[in-house]
């Protein structure tokens, strides 16, 4: 789990770092203003949102606001150990209200669930868990229509992990399952939520006691577990992406090299497939984003400086590529997921940095020779109204039989796809989204990019 795991082995070069790779340190955390960042960073409204585990006003983590380029940092919201403390996931946004969990404190020192306005204000402690009912919640909140669900690490009948869902509102928490040692023990990841079913990992337990992938309905009912690690891969830790049918993610040891492995799975539990095996303690706990083809993730360990490192290989499990080394003053032990923007890799490691606390990092892929092979052009296409409410009208010159679309939120989930489509115009609705930027990509039938760019739902 990730408040466990600190990574301090000695170990050898995992790969060549990318030489035109441009890296940037965009904001060194410090005391006060939050520090060891262990969630991802959430974009809405032209701003990131996130926590820290701790810092703030009482040294018991922070909910925080910055602008992509490093200015207008801004402490939101600061824990106190009564509130809550230690947040090690992402805030999940709805509207004007983020939503997430932290690891201790509250009413029982189990941890909570609270919401916080985006602009700070109108904190509300949704629930605090009291062990019967969960404890040490790692991972992060989903979201659907007013209902949140998530995961707690610990506690429950059997003292080893949790799904709960709440309503929005604070109100309706409901203990929705509680592991045993044959259906997993202790998740530390958030889910991915398919129709009225939701998927995710325990860390241990399942039917070899190394890790399953599970599902749930909404309501509680039909557990099933899908796949029991073991052989190929030990202890997954991220959460999943699921893109193309598939789900993709990774474990923390096992495998060939007793180091773990990125696998990809049928989202039916079938067709298991070992894409890499790692070759030193490289520890990915962040789930996978994607652009086109290609996955990128972070490490918490491994790599030339025993840091962490950035890396990217093909959903075929080919190219595999070390992106970027962290090397303590560019960081130290990224635990979370990465956010793209445009062509820019956004994360944070929870350690290292200018003060040694952590640090916010971007990192441009256009740089890096090879990783984009499809040129794209733009000029070709054009989108309107955009920004808009969710209803977009595409225009497209390309003389092609046929064009496809695909469109992906700021976490790299697969949120609209499209395929066949022979009109020159044609419409898109994607209403049913929140509020915010999200990327689309067109390829013709041959696989040509004809146009890559952003859409703003308001």
């Amino acid at each position: 789990m990730k408040k466990k795991h600190l990574v301090s082995v000695a170990l050898f070069c995992l790969g060549i770092v990318a030489a035109k790779a441009q890296f940037q340190d965009i904001y060194d955390f410090k005391t006060t203003k939050g520090v060891n960042p262990y969630g991802s960073l959430t974009y809405y409204n032209g701003l990131f949102y996130g926590t820290t585990a701790a810092g703030g006003a009482n040294d018991s983590g922070c909910v925080f606001s910055i602008k992509p380029d490093g200015s207008k940092y801004k402490v939101l919201y600061s824990f106190n150990g009564a509130d809550g403390g230690a947040p090690l996931g992402d805030v999940t946004i709805s509207g004007k209200t983020m939503y997430g969990m932290t690891n201790s404190g509250g009413l029982y020192h189990y941890g909570n669930i609270f919401s916080v306005d985006t602009n700070g204000s109108n904190f509300h402690d949704m629930h605090d868990f009291d062990n019967t009912d969960g404890a040490y919640p790692e991972g992060d909140l989903t979201l659907a229509g007013n209902v949140l669900y998530g995961m707690t690490s610990e506690g429950g009948t059997n003292g080893i992990g949790t799904i709960f869902s709440i309503h929005t509102s604070g109100t309706l928490f409901n203990s929705l399952y509680s592991f045993n040692s044959a259906t997993g023990v202790n998740p530390a990841a958030g889910f991915v939520l398919a129709g009225k079913t939701l998927y995710g990992t325990a860390v241990s337990g399942g039917a070899n006691s190394y890790g399953d992938l599970f599902s749930i309905d909404t309501n509680g009912n039909g557990f099933r577990d899908m796949y029991d690690f073991g052989t190929n891969g030990n202890y997954p830790e991220a959460s999943l992406l699921m893109a193309g049918g598939k789900f993709y993610g990774t474990t923390t040891e096992g495998a060939a090299n007793t180091y773990g492995n990125v696998f990809a799975i049928d989202t039916n539990g079938a067709n298991y497939k070992d894409l890499y095996d790692f070759t030193t303690g490289a520890y990915p706990f962040g789930a996978f984003i994607i652009s086109g083809k290609t996955l990128y993730a972070l490490t918490t360990g491994g790599g030339a400086n025993d840091s962490g490192y950035i890396y990217s290989i093909d959903t075929n499990g080919a190219s595999y590529k070390d992106l970027y080394d962290f090397n303590g003053p560019n960081g130290v032990s990224p635990y979370g997921a990465l956010t793209l923007l445009g062509d820019t890799l956004y994360g944070m490691a929870a350690y290292g940095g200018l003060n040694e606390q952590g640090l916010i990092f971007g990192y441009d892929t256009m740089a890096t020779a090879g990783i984009n092979e499809l040129a794209a052009n733009t000029a070709s296409v054009k989108v309107f109204p955009n920004p808009s409410n969710g209803v977009f009208t595409i225009q497209s010159s390309v003389n092609s039989r046929q064009l496809s679309i695909e469109i992906y939120n700021v976490l790299g989930e697969k949120v609209y796809q499209q395929s066949d489509i022979q009109n020159a115009t044609f419409s898109i609705d994607i209403s049913g989204q929140s509020a915010g930027v999200y990327l689309y990509r067109i390829t013709t039938d041959k696989g040509t990019l004809v146009s890559s760019g952003k859409l703003n739902i308001q």
